[in-house]
């Protein structure tokens, strides 16, 4: 006679369950990786509305970085504060032994590489550099780490515990408060969520103050990490987008075709082939 297995609790498949079954509160008030809610939704929404967005983070988001700024079309000046990642927490203390973080960093991304998606990116990321539309800062190693993740926009800032990452942004489960600005309004609990963006914006200038420059530093990290790319590898990528053609959408709308001229993705494709 055959015996019966023992009935077993499979508790991630009950958390997922309880999780597709929960009450969540409100992505605008707390953006959470959550069933098709991603915090990147609200939070690149509310950076890229913005003329001067100011970002805290790890330097372990710099490819994630790069992307967003070279993107970010409608602002005119983007700062980013670079704190540490605790890829050595097993130490006893944080210390200004071993390091500064400059050199912690650069030797994290070129041990790394960096993907030849971005090549382009990067390029209009050292430009900004250069011109100083990004500034960037680290804050220094002391009897602190940097550890903190705010993402502070003209409308509206979030803090919690979202690295600017895939994971951090889409997949891992994670913790955020976002508070809006809104000057002059008449409700009680609005007034007060404009003192929290203040607020949380304060604490986000109080570490930028506290940062070193970076932006040339930067810049040498950023150019021998356009020279670490394989040849094989920047060929492939170089035919497939002349033959995808998304670089030229820009040319198409201004240069080429002039006001609200529309195509067929064939007829697009065809034009940036032929350019």
């Amino acid at each position: 006679m055959a015996t019966k297995k023992p009935k077993t609790f499979d508790l991630f498949a009950a958390a997922g369950r309880r999780t597709l079954d929960a009450e969540w509160p409100s992505a605008y008030r707390f953006p959470l990786n959550q069933d098709a809610a991603h915090v990147e939704d609200t939070v690149l929404q509310d950076l890229n509305d913005s003329e001067h967005p100011l970002i805290v983070t790890g330097f372990a988001t710099l490819d994630r970085l790069i992307n967003f700024v070279a993107t970010a079309d409608n602002c005119s000046e983007i700062r980013v504060v670079l704190g540490s990642e605790p890829f050595d927490s097993r130490q006893a203390s944080f210390s200004i032994k071993g390091p500064d973080v400059p050199t912690e960093i650069k030797e994290y991304w070129l041990e790394r590489g960096i993907s030849v998606l971005l090549s382009a990116k990067l390029l209009v990321c050292i430009e900004r550099l250069k011109t100083r539309t990004l500034l960037a800062r680290y804050v220094a190693r002391s009897t602190w780490r940097l550890h903190a993740k705010i993402y502070v926009g003209d409308n509206a800032a979030t803090i919690g515990s979202s690295n600017f990452t895939d994971p951090g942004l889409r997949n891992q489960l994670e913790a955020n408060v976002r508070f809006q600005r809104s000057e002059n309004a008449p409700r009680a609990a609005v007034k007060e969520d404009h003192r929290r963006y203040l607020e949380t914006k304060q604490i986000a200038e109080q570490f930028w103050a506290l940062g070193t420059d970076y932006n040339e530093r930067l810049i040498e990290l950023l150019e021998q990490l356009l020279r670490l790319v394989p040849w094989q590898e920047a060929i492939a990528r170089a035919s497939a987008e002349l033959l995808e053609a998304d670089w030229a959408k820009r040319y198409l709308r201004g240069e080429y075709l002039p006001g609200d001229a529309s195509l067929w993705p064939s007829q697009r494709l065809g034009i940036a082939q032929a350019l």
